[in-house]
């Protein structure tokens, strides 16, 4: 994702990148209209976050909730990818604030 733009929030930063912007290097098996048309979004938390992979996997798992619900929420998303990356603090933080930053990102980077 060389080619896309880093927002940064409170607990997560966000890495997005429109794929109307990189359709020349969309794969040749797949029609550029699907491919144009789809959200993927993946989310990481480093050993920096917590050395225990429960908790890691605790984060990721909330985060991955609340983009669900906004996929669900605004079905009209499509065209990004985007990477989501834990800050150190994530843990400490209950679920209502992770809600708020990630739509935050999300709104900033102009999916919604």
């Amino acid at each position: 994702m060389d080619k896309g733009q880093w927002i940064s929030g409170q607990f997560f930063n966000l890495r997005s990148l429109r794929l109307a912007n990189v359709l020349a290097e969309s794969p040749k098996k797949v029609d550029p209209a699907e491919f144009v048309a789809q959200w993927k979004y993946a989310v990481t938390a480093g050993v920096k976050i917590s050395k225990s992979a429960v908790k890691r996997n605790r984060v990721k798992r909330r985060a991955v909730e609340i983009l669900r619900l906004i996929a669900k929420d605004h079905p009209e998303i499509a065209g990004v990818y985007g990477l989501f990356v834990a800050k150190p603090g994530v843990l400490d933080t209950e679920y209502i604030n992770l809600e708020q930053d990630i739509n935050q990102l999300v709104k900033k980077a102009r999916w919604i």
